[in-house]
């Protein structure tokens, strides 16, 4: 059993890139294309909503610029190189052979949402990124003098106490004297001519602009959010910067009303921030479920025309992940619940050695309803709550009315079942309604057993079904579940 969700590091990405499961490195490259052309100052708002893969997203296109960049110097790695030479070969491939103008870095704002002061966290992060990216003591040391006269705008006391200091150590002592000075005086145009003067010692190349990608602000506190992007549209309005924010904007604007009233217009507000708005490119659900279940141990099995109930799984879960449009972070969720329900399942079905109609129970269970039953709670708590009540007959058989069907009669419950039902969908549809009401209709002081076809339902077969639902499921005894 695995994790599906993975971490956004540099091996990662690069697997990403060359991979390209998601099929999005188009779109990565067209935003380099156009982050490259933009001229002056500029906004940009990256919206898509919570699990979209956001932050994959610009992590991915902060590290190709910087490849791009790498490839001007001849100091790429192996995997590098084919990186760019996949990229080489799409249709949009001369931006990878154009000068690219731009130098990336990413601001993880959550890091910084307990600071009190957004202004200071992010001229913070500014400062450690410069030091993190120069290695050169020469260079460090101007950055640590026009750093200094920069922050001189604000009425800090440095003390440095004229004791001679590395460019570093100075650099640390100005981040300290930021964290610890609550109140600070401000002079707007010093500010903004020696921002200018510090750009131009940062990017010596006239043509140079650093772009920043705002990330997470969807998981900070909503004073801070507010701030944060105040803040630096006022402060960082500058030539020779630009910001794209990955952001959830219909959650900004929730979040601008929680700070300014639910009276506020927070949509016409929103707008003052960005320049342009770009939608996330939508998932293809079919092909990233698809790659993750090539990553599992029995990659192949949904191919096996042999391994039905496999394959049954297997066209289930792919077509709630369609009907629901679920995002990446809820797709990689779904699928890690049905690995662990799966895991117990097969320990489950191992203890019943003599009665294979319970089997059956258990695999129609574990590949149809249990599968339905983690979706809607991940996308609509109230949804399931009517499932599991007994009053959602019409949506358990809209979800396996489809082309394989009869497949799914035909496996659990026979091409005949004891209640002679007929392969007609209409028919096979009035089947499985029965089958609904039999697990999930509440029977007082009934402990009957059921039998539909192939399939054993036990008395207490809703119990069983949650219980695996909840991700905890006990393995009792066999006995247990088929009392008399």
């Amino acid at each position: 059993m695995k994790k599906y969700d993975k971490r956004a590091d540099e091996q990662n990405i690069l697997e990403s890139l060359k991979n390209d499961n998601l099929k999005r490195n188009d779109y990565i490259l067209n935003l380099i294309s156009l982050l490259n052309s933009i001229e002056g100052a500029y906004t940009i708002a990256l919206d898509g909503q919570w699990g979209s893969g956001k932050t994959f997203f610009v992590k991915k296109t902060k590290f190709l610029i910087e490849l791009c960049n790498k490839k001007k110097t001849d100091c790429l790695s192996q995997e590098e190189k084919e990186v760019i030479e996949k990229f080489s070969k799409l249709k949009i491939k001369s931006v990878i052979n154009e000068s690219i103008n731009l130098i990336p870095l990413y601001f993880d704002a959550w890091k910084y949402d307990s600071d009190e002061d957004a202004l200071l966290s992010f001229i913070s992060f500014i400062l450690y990124e410069v030091f993190e990216k120069n290695n050169k003591p020469c260079i460090k040391d101007k950055i640590a003098d026009s750093l200094e006269v920069l922050l001189n705008c604000f009425a800090f006391s440095l003390k440095i106490g004229g004791i001679s200091l590395s460019a570093t150590e100075a650099a640390k002592r100005i981040v300290e004297t930021l964290k610890n000075d609550g109140t600070y005086n401000y002079h707007y145009k010093d500010w903004h001519k020696k921002l200018n003067d510090f750009l131009d010692v940062l990017l010596p190349n006239k043509n140079d602009r650093l772009v920043i990608f705002v990330d997470e602000l969807d998981r900070c506190r909503p004073l801070y959010t507010v701030q944060l992007l105040e803040r630096i549209t006022h402060y960082f309005d500058i030539e020779r910067i630009i910001f794209v924010f990955s952001v959830n904007t219909l959650e900004l604007q929730n979040t601008i009303k929680v700070v300014y009233g639910e009276n506020f217009s927070a949509v016409r507000y929103c707008e003052k921030f960005f320049d342009l708005r770009l939608t996330m490119p939508s998932v293809n659900e079919k092909l990233y479920f698809d790659s993750l279940d090539k990553e599992k141990e029995d990659k192949e099995v949904q191919k096996d025309k042999g391994n039905k109930k496999e394959k049954i799984s297997y066209r289930v879960q792919k077509k709630l992940i369609q009907k629901y449009n679920l995002q990446l972070r809820d797709i990689n969720r779904f699928v890690n619940a049905m690995d662990v329900i799966t895991c117990f399942s097969e320990k489950k079905t191992e203890q019943i050695k003599s009665n294979e109609k319970l089997k059956n129970f258990y695999e129609f269970a574990i590949r149809i309803v249990v599968p339905l039953l983690e979706v809607l709670l991940l996308v609509d708590c109230d949804k399931y709550f009517d499932f599991v009540s007994g009053n959602s007959s019409e949506l358990f058989t809209s979800i396996i009315c489809d082309k394989v069907f009869s497949d799914y009669h035909k496996l659990f419950f026979g091409e005949t079942s004891d209640i002679k039902i007929s392969l007609t969908s209409g028919m096979i549809k009035e089947c499985f309604e029965e089958v609904y009401k039999e697990i999930f209709e509440q029977k007082v002081f009934s402990k009957r057993k059921t039998s539909f076809g192939n399939v054993e339902i036990p008395y207490n077969a809703k119990e069983i079904i949650l219980d695996m639902v909840s991700l905890m499921p006990v393995l009792k005894e066999h006995e247990n579940y088929i009392e008399n």
